[in-house]
Parts: C-alpha cells; structure tokens; sequence
C-alpha cells in the first residue's frame, strides 16, 4: 500500500498542474464561473489530493508562472512601469506671464498639491506640461470625465498577447511607480471637477501625508519613497462654467488653489505675434477678444475669445493665405470664432464686431458688393 502511495503518475501530476491552475485563477478573481458548489467541490478535491502528495513524500514539478518587477505576495503579474515612457520632450510653444514655473519649484520642494482655476484656454495645462518637459522629468496629463472610474485610477486585469491576464496600473500606482524610479514626477488631473464624488474620493490617500495608494485587487500598497517627490497638478474651469460636480470639501482641502485670469494685452501679444503677421492684424485680433470678454461678463455671448483660440486662428490664417482662391482672413474667422455659436442672435453680434474692428472684407460682404456691380455692368452691357 505505501508502495502505491509513491507511484504518481504523469495523469496525476497534470490532474494536480490543472487543479493548482482553477484555484489560484479563483483566489486573483478571476474566474468567472457562478457555479459556487462546483467551485467549493474543486477545492475539497485538491485538498484531498494535496494530502496524498504530502503523505506521499513526492513533490510533483508545476511550472510557475513568470513575474514582472512589481508583484504582491500571491505571484500577481503586473505590467511593468518604465518611467522613460513618461518623460516628454517636447511642448507646443509657452510664453511665462509671470513667475508660474518658479511657484512650481516651490511646490515640487513642498509637496502641496496646486489646482489652477480659470477660464479655457489660458494655457493652465500647457505651462505645467512646458514645465515638466524643461525639467525633463515623467509627465502624465489624465483627463478626467463624468466616466472617470476606479479602473482608470487604480488599475485593471488586461488580457497580454500571451493569453495571459496582467494587472495594469491605474494612473495613481503608475505615476507613484515613476517617482520612485526617476526621484521626481508630476502628475496633472485635468479637469478635476469633471470627476463624480466617489471618485474624488479615491485621490484623497494620494494627496495627504499618506502619499500613496492600496490596491486592493492586487493586495500591493504603492506610496512615495522618502527619497523622492510627486508634485501634483490639477485644472478646471472657474464655476461659471457649470462644471459637471462641485469639489467635495475633503478634496478641495488637500490643494493650495490658485486663481488664473487671461493674461495681459502685452504676453497675449507676445503669444500670438508671428513675423509674416501685420502689427495691424494682430491689434485687431486682440480687440475682437477684449470685447468678446467684455460681452461675455454681460450676458451678451455665452463664448468669451481665449488666448488659444487667438493663437489657433493665427496659424490657421496663415495655412489659409496659402490658398490664392480663398479670402483667408474671412474663413479663418469663420472657422475659429464664428463657428462657436449656435444661437444666431449671438453669432450676429459677433460678425458686427468682426465687421467694425476687421472691416467688411472679413465677413465678405464687400466681395458681395462687387459681384452685385458686375452683375448690373452685364447687364446694361446685353440690353
């Protein structure tokens, strides 16, 4: 009988490698079977054989499933972090209003969160992301929506090209992970007030003294090493703007907050000025958006013009110039400021400042005209 006890044979090492397989894919969660009772059968069954294979002496070989860098006790693979994939290199062209990316030193050497609160387009994310990349460091921008969820945050299970099913880092753990590796990182929420209340919830343990986050699905706690430094940014639109929630209290608290305005006449200049642009145009220009702003404080327009919205339409008029059938000027208008407004009652006022500030060739009413007197020249000519 002992003699038999110590025969395994190769069915019964495939028998054990299967059952071992169905119970650590229930114990990550990753079975989906509802059968409970079969499930709690298998389970008696591999005791049952594990007990044989104790009383056996012999330890059947089961091949072990590989591990990436960051694991959590149970053997969970984890798709790895490389902080180099978040370094960017690269912004679109930011020009300093003021001392901005020194009061981002201050608050990377701090730790204390900032949120940027003002108007669209005033350049709130790309002087953080010009910011970053001139630091060289691990930059991630994650847009935040009403359909934000936890998996986006904290992480997921993925299905790899090996069939095999790694658990992805949210953006939380990942941006940990790049800090402790790189010794700095920033991270931006853009939009923060877009996030429903449960889920600015769960940036609370990130920002207080905690500075980190349990996973629960993965059983892992990632928090910042004592050596290095996550400097956290966030952005949204001031209150008028009707953002989809307000900040929960808790939340808001965690942040030194930091009122953004557009900025004055002389840095937009200096913005949207371009060598093949007249110094007429680009007056113009910064009209037609002072008064847009100031038509929008009353009510008037529901559209205030941006800062991006000036330096959007000036390379758009310049892309257009290139078109010798096109009246540049009036499309690039068109397309940037008056395709904004629906309501006509709006886009009328808006074209009679264009009008009065561009001239009438910005909205092709004098182009009009002359085709009107060519038609009438035809005509006397026939009779």
């Amino acid at each position: 009988m002992k003699t038999k006890k110590k025969q395994i044979t190769k069915t019964s090492e495939l028998k054990l490698e299967g059952n071992l397989k169905i119970a650590t894919e229930y114990i990550q969660g990753k079975t989906r079977s509802k059968n409970t009772k079969g499930l709690e059968r298998q389970a008696r069954k591999l005791t049952k054989f594990m007990d044989f294979i104790d009383n056996s002496g012999v330890t059947p070989t089961v091949q072990q499933p590989q591990v990436s860098e960051v694991t959590d006790t149970r053997n969970i693979k984890v798709v790895p972090v490389n902080y180099k994939n978040y370094v960017i290199r690269t912004t679109p062209n930011y020009v300093t209003v003021g001392a901005e990316h020194d009061i981002f030193d201050a608050h990377m050497d701090s730790g204390v969160p900032l949120l940027l609160v003002g108007p669209k387009g005033t350049g709130k994310t790309l002087a953080v992301a010009n910011w970053a990349a001139k630091k060289k460091i691990p930059f991630i921008q994650y847009d935040c929506t009403e359909g934000s969820k936890e998996s986006n945050l904290v992480g997921t299970w993925t299905m790899a090209s090996d069939r095999s099913t790694p658990f992805k880092l949210g953006v939380i753990p990942t941006i940990i992970e790049c800090a402790n590796q790189a010794k700095v990182a920033c991270l931006c929420l853009e939009e923060l007030s877009a996030l429903t209340p449960a889920m600015q919830k769960q940036l609370n343990p990130l920002l207080d003294w905690r500075r980190g986050m349990f996973v629960e699905q993965i059983s892992q706690y990632f928090n910042l090493a004592k050596d290095c430094k996550l400097i956290i940014f966030a952005t949204m639109n001031p209150s008028s703007y009707q953002a989809s929630n307000e900040l929960n209290e808790d939340l808001m608290s965690r942040f030194a907050i930091w009122q953004w305005t557009y900025p004055q006449v002389k840095y937009e200049k200096k913005i949207i000025s371009k060598p093949s642009l007249t110094k007429t145009f680009v007056k113009n220009l910064l009209n037609l958006a002072k008064e847009s702003r100031a038509m929008h404080k009353t009510g008037a327009i529901d559209y205030p013009i941006s800062t991006r919205d000036m330096d959007l339409l000036t390379a758009t008029f310049l892309s257009y110039k290139k078109i010798k059938s096109l009246n540049a000027l009036q499309m690039a208008l068109e397309t940037i400021v008056l395709g904004k407004y629906d309501v006509e009652a709006q886009k009328a006022q808006m074209k009679s400042r264009i009008e009065s500030i561009f001239g009438s060739d910005a909205t092709g009413e004098e182009e009009e005209e002359t085709d009107e007197s060519e038609t009438e020249k035809v005509e006397n000519e026939s009779v």
